[in-house]
């Protein structure tokens, strides 16, 4: 809401943070949002209209969240606010009220990171001091008999073994600029694996030479324990070939969009994993011919 960042003074507009979204998005870069219901100016109904627009609009929809609910510290603005009687945030009924509305309709492209920032209680003068808000809402939200949508939720963890190959879902997003496919491994709700893979449209201008007329893959993600690629026996999700599957549906899905080349962001770590799937360095990126 542009009042709300014009009373905060938070410095930019809703089109600057659309604009950043993406830049990011053409190179390639996951996009991270920190949301904060709970501002002064601001109210239940309007942090739920807002949660909306981020998640429908095109020019939003980031990869990742953190939900940080305004929390008033001595020595800030927000704080005078409060001492003048200006400023009342939410008591905690309120708030979990209005963490579970927007984790109800949270959609399976997001992963919610985070759920109330981890501030020592004798630094807050008022707002939520329960750190552990997120473990009051799942509980709550159990108990009501739905669960969240969002990556974080579904996510295998640990060693959580699988011995049937799940399914192939790929989600189409449409996003400022772009198309993307979101392709996951799933089975009776638990997510094994995704892949994130942007088609960037003709109007695309990346800010790197390598990126011209490419599809991007902006993220590969197996769940579950780490163990080193070389671990060809293993039976963890990290190793039961998921990944490769996933890259080889995107080169497809590319291949058949009409894109000449792929390309990923590539940690030092993780360029010989491309390599083995014939991608080569090109620039900043790994990238691989679909000709």
């Amino acid at each position: 809401d542009e009042a709300i960042l014009a009373r905060i003074k938070r410095g930019h507009s809703l089109q600057s943070v659309a604009s950043a979204t993406r830049l990011l998005k053409d190179a390639g870069i996951k996009v991270c949002y920190h949301f904060m219901p709970n501002l002064p100016g601001s109210n239940p109904q309007l942090d739920i209209q807002m949660a909306h627009l981020m998640y429908e609009d095109p020019r939003f929809k980031p990869d990742f969240l953190k939900i940080y609910p305004a929390q008033v510290i001595p020595g800030t603005a927000m704080y005078e606010e409060w001492k003048r009687g200006e400023f009342e945030p939410y008591s905690d009924e309120v708030l979990k009220d209005v963490l579970k509305q927007i984790k109800r309709f949270t959609p399976p492209y997001v992963r919610i990171d985070r759920l109330v920032r981890d501030i020592s209680k004798k630094w807050v003068a008022a707002g939520t001091k329960a750190t552990n808000m997120r473990q009051f809402i799942q509980t709550e939200i159990k108990s009501e008999g739905w669960s969240c949508q969002c990556i974080r939720c579904r996510e295998v963890k640990g060693n959580e073994p699988f011995t049937k190959l799940p399914e192939l879902h790929d989600l189409v997003i449409t996003t400022l600029g772009a198309t993307e496919h979101l392709l996951t491994y799933e089975h009776e709700g638990k997510l094994f694996s995704l892949l994130r893979l942007r088609l960037p449209g003709s109007d695309a201008q990346p800010l790197f030479p390598e990126l011209v007329g490419s599809a991007i893959i902006r993220e590969v993600h197996t769940y579950g324990k780490t163990v080193s690629h070389l671990q060809k026996s293993s039976t963890k999700t990290q190793h039961r070939g998921l990944g490769k599957l996933l890259m080889a549906q995107a080169e497809q899905i590319a291949h058949q969009a009409g894109y000449p080349k792929i390309s990923v962001i590539s940690s030092i770590g993780t360029r010989d994993y491309y390599r083995h799937l014939g991608f080569s360095k090109e620039g900043l990126y790994m990238t691989k011919s679909l000709l």
